[in-house]
């Protein structure tokens, strides 16, 4: 059987001035936290959301963070940050981003995450649990209706 194709859903920030260093430029830790906030909307969209998951015990933190700079967010852009879930054959959440300014399509920055699951105690588990178990039955039918399949980029 082959995989379900990734999922996404795209979540528009806008830069506030608090982002910004005094030339407005976007401070490059901030893109982390338009990365969270599209990951949690994905997760949202499709019946993943952290309170799912903290309803089961179950905790999931970020064990590795990629994200390559390709030209700079600004104080007061509007940036659209697609978060594309992968299904994957382990019980871990690999998720990829593209950011980009919402008024010209400029490529800001891609990123990829990833998850390991853990319970209450930080003890790493090693087999899907049933809300990832059900989750990846729905994918696989096709069910993820409410996030938007994964586009070509008008701007590549």
């Amino acid at each position: 059987m082959s995989k379900p194709a990734p999922v996404s859903h795209t979540t528009r920030v806008t830069v506030r001035f608090k982002e910004a260093d005094v030339l407005g430029i976007v401070w490059h830790g901030n893109y982390v936290a338009y990365l969270e906030d599209a990951r949690q909307n994905l997760g949202k969209r499709v019946g993943l959301a952290y309170e799912d998951f903290l309803a089961q015990g179950i905790h999931a933190p970020i064990v590795d963070l990629k994200i390559q700079y390709r030209s700079p967010a600004r104080y007061g852009d509007k940036v659209d940050v697609a978060a594309t879930a992968h299904y994957t054959d382990v019980p871990k959440l690999v998720t990829t981003y593209e950011l980009r300014r919402a008024s010209d399509g400029t490529l800001l920055a891609t990123a990829e995450t990833t998850q390991v699951l853990t319970n209450g105690k930080g003890e790493l588990i090693l087999n899907f649990p049933p809300l990832l178990t059900t989750a990846r039955e729905r994918w696989a039918r096709g069910e993820f209706k409410d996030a938007q399949p994964p586009q070509a980029s008008p701007w590549a």
